[in-house]
């Protein structure tokens, strides 16, 4: 009996990096889409929506995509690059019947690895916590808070800012990013 338990340990801990590896994904996702955003707000003499489309993709690090399940970034990774890539091409290709396919794609992957991993209960949270970090603080310069959102944004790539499990079942709250000691 006891190897069948090491398999079901074993199952249990790939799943639990793959859950994590995507949650990364989808935190680094959404901040570097808030960076984007906010440097499109203060330089609006940047060339039209293509920069703005591939530098959200181009922010992303490989090592937080290779960490990934191959089947999410078949499925959800390449899908949401490629809709980037047609819209830094072509910001009216949103509406085409291609782009409305791809989109619809994109959201069939989202709610299927959603509910394959039970993401809601730590994303929600999570998001919460970024809305919190993505506050402007008073006094701060545009180019200050900028660069606080990278250097979040660089804390978590290296691990010196980490997103913990947590339980089954338990819902993380916004203290759940939490500093690695000695970073």
């Amino acid at each position: 009996m006891e190897p069948d338990m090491a398999n079901v340990d074993g199952e249990m801990e790939g799943f639990r990096k793959s859950r994590m590896a995507i949650v990364r994904y989808h935190v680094l996702l959404e901040l570097c889409c808030r960076i984007v955003s906010l440097e499109w707000k203060e330089h609006p003499r940047l060339p039209d929506g293509k920069i703005k489309y591939r530098k959200m993709c181009d922010l992303i690090p490989q090592s937080i995509l290779a960490q990934c399940p191959a089947d999410f970034r078949q499925s959800y990774v390449e899908v949401f690059e490629g809709i980037e890539k047609n819209l830094s091409d072509n910001i009216s290709w949103g509406g085409t019947p291609e782009g409305k396919e791809m989109f619809s794609r994109l959201e069939e992957a989202r709610k299927r690895f959603s509910d394959q991993y039970d993401l809601e209960p730590l994303m929600r949270p999570l998001i919460d916590w970024l809305d919190g970090q993505e506050t402007r603080r008073e006094g701060e310069s545009p180019q200050e808070y900028l660069k606080r959102l990278y250097q979040l944004k660089s804390d978590l790539e290296s691990g010196k800012w980490v997103i913990p499990e947590g339980l089954p079942g338990e819902k993380p709250g916004p203290e759940c990013m939490i500093p690695v000691v000695g970073q």
